[in-house]
């Protein structure tokens, strides 16, 4: 997801909305070990268990990790949103630039119009 180009250059958007939506699927799913692993570390600790520092530590990273991938995924979803809107604008306006060139180019035919011609006011 670090890498991911969400420039110019990559504008197939309905790939990572379908790939994000995967993906969030996926980690509801994980998120059900990820507790029940947080879950055993606290009572492994509340238990004061032999390796409890390891514990501790293990339970620390884990939660921490999850965190942030909970956040890159915020971020993810919030690029598909912009980039969504951003290539929808962009479609709009070159639709828009289509438009008025080729009504520039009626009104050229349908009014010729040359220098020696006047303007009457």
């Amino acid at each position: 997801e670090l890498a991911y180009d969400w420039s110019d250059n990559n504008t197939n958007i309905s790939a990572k909305k379908e790939y994000f939506i995967e993906l969030k699927k996926e980690l509801e799913q994980k998120q059900k070990v990820i507790k029940s692993h947080q879950e055993t570390g606290e009572q492994l600790s509340l238990e004061n268990h032999p390796a409890r520092q390891t514990v501790e530590a293990y339970s620390a990273a884990l939660k921490t990790q999850w965190h942030w991938i909970k956040q890159l995924c915020c971020c993810v979803e919030q690029h598909v949103k912009d980039n969504t809107a951003y290539f929808q604008f962009l479609s709009d306006i070159k639709e828009a630039e289509q438009y008025l060139r080729s009504l520039q180019e009626t009104i050229k035919r349908k009014y010729k119009c040359d220098r020696t011609s006047g303007l009457s006011k």
